[in-house]
């Protein structure tokens, strides 16, 4: 069994894991205590930063094959670093998930990204430059 993924930014949309992987596997609530889901300056995506205050919304991928996570660290690129980290599912679980980790903090913004702003504002365009 892989270890699942936890997503909190433009990976949450499924037409975004189509586009990357050529196929779509089904998400499932989660959230990722001690960490904050912030703006990126002048992007449509997110950094995720190290926030013990903060509790952090997305989604659980399973099923990536090994394959699958290579294609989504080349997309990640060297901004972001895939660490392992304890999610909570909504039934109070909890579970070791991956997790892609911003490395930039100059490069952030104090501002909460939203998974719901971007959908609005940026999604189209978005999907239009993978």
């Amino acid at each position: 069994m892989s270890t699942p993924l936890f997503c909190y930014g433009t990976l949450r949309h499924p037409h975004v894991m189509q586009r990357l992987l050529g196929w779509a596997p089904e998400a499932s609530a989660a959230r990722l205590p001690g960490y904050r889901c912030l703006q990126v300056v002048g992007k449509a995506y997110p950094g995720l930063w190290r926030d013990r205050s903060a509790i952090c919304p997305g989604y659980l991928y399973h099923g990536l094959t090994q394959h699958d996570i290579a294609r989504l660290d080349h997309y990640e690129g060297d901004d972001y670093v895939r660490r392992y980290a304890t999610v909570r599912t909504p039934g109070g679980g909890r579970l070791t998930a991956w997790i892609y980790l911003y490395r930039r903090p100059e490069k952030l913004t104090t501002r909460i990204w939203r998974y719901e702003t971007f959908l609005r504002d940026s999604l189209v365009n978005y999907l239009s430059e993978l």
